[in-house]
């Protein structure tokens, strides 16, 4: 997409000097961003041309076409009058195969009242009515493009939420009465939200990683991953291996609850997981919610943690101060 020079043709009325001008200003920003833009005073001015067989020529061939769209253009569209009729006529084949080919931008000032051709009703328009030029052909580029205007990010995992515990006034005084949770939360379900919990912190760790790759040339890491609940990351500064860490979900301490441990060091043992730094565990409060918990960490409030508060704590303080 980078590369091509798309063909674009503008479609128009010629209702005034000044509408005609400003047509040919935005056929000007359009190939100054690298489109070969066009329109019929442009091409007529060097050749004798047949206008209508222009008109089916650019609008047959050409990979867009920009439909500039005034009072006077809404009119003579609709009764398919002078030039506007006959391209009406090519663009309502062209609307019916491929819609995407056509895009419409208007002019008109008055936003509660702007028409559009009766074959174009219903679909949006890029709006040039104010004085936001820059910004309106921004989106006009970003739509040449078919690239959203904005990054609206990855689709993350789903973070299961658990039912809330109700609270009621009483009717006889302003105290609060709890009822109580009768879905208790099964061994189960603490594993399965652990295992979700591993995949969603290794994958926004990850992220991180890639992320100071990206400001850093200088910085590398490898991702290796043993299997499904265990991971060793390696990092480099300039080629040499300054840090590892390794995190791994398995039982702890005898009990059948899962937790996520991790050892840091350059020399640590992918196979042998009988000792770690740290570990974090599930609690469960009183209403069933689910936070984490990191007991070996002395330097910082270690419970009722969220996983972001979690991946944060394992970043600043088991793999920023090596990486320094």
């Amino acid at each position: 997409m980078q590369n091509e020079r798309e063909s674009v043709f503008v479609s128009y009325s010629w209702d005034s000097q000044e509408h005609q001008e400003w047509v040919a200003y935005l056929v000007r920003r359009l190939r100054n961003e690298g489109y070969n833009a066009t329109y019929d005073q442009y091409i007529t001015s060097q050749n004798t041309i047949n206008l209508n067989r222009m008109m089916v020529e650019h609008i047959k061939n050409d990979d867009f076409i920009i439909v500039v769209v005034t009072e006077n253009y809404v009119k003579k569209s609709d009764e398919f009058a002078g030039g506007v009729g006959f391209e009406t006529e090519l663009l309502l084949s062209v609307i019916n195969e491929n819609r995407d080919k056509v895009i419409m931008v208007t002019k008109q000032p008055n936003i509660n009242s702007k028409k559009a051709p009766f074959y174009l009703k219903g679909y949006h328009y890029i709006d040039f009515s104010n004085d936001e030029f820059e910004s309106s052909l921004d989106a006009l580029i970003h739509r040449l493009q078919r690239t959203p205007q904005y990054d609206i990010g990855e689709i993350g995992e789903k973070r299961i939420r658990q039912p809330k515990v109700p609270v009621i006034q009483s009717a006889g005084n302003v105290s609060t009465i709890k009822i109580p949770s009768l879905n208790k939360v099964s061994d189960l379900d603490k594993n399965r939200y652990m295992n979700q919990s591993f995949q969603e912190l290794n994958k926004q760790l990850s992220g991180i990683f890639n992320n100071i790759t990206k400001e850093n040339p200088g910085f590398e890491f490898e991702e290796n991953k043993v299997n499904e609940f265990k991971v060793v990351y390696e990092f480099y500064i300039h080629g040499k291996q300054v840090h590892k860490i390794k995190l791994w979900l398995d039982s702890f301490g005898g009990s059948s609850a899962k937790v996520i441990q991790y050892y840091l060091g350059n020399h640590l043992s992918i196979s042998n997981d009988n000792s770690s730094n740290g570990y974090i565990s599930l609690e469960i409060s009183e209403g069933n919610q689910f936070t984490f918990s990191m007991p070996m960490n002395m330097m910082k409030p270690n419970k009722n943690m969220t996983l972001d508060e979690v991946i944060a704590e394992i970043y600043n303080s088991n793999v920023f101060p090596y990486l320094r």
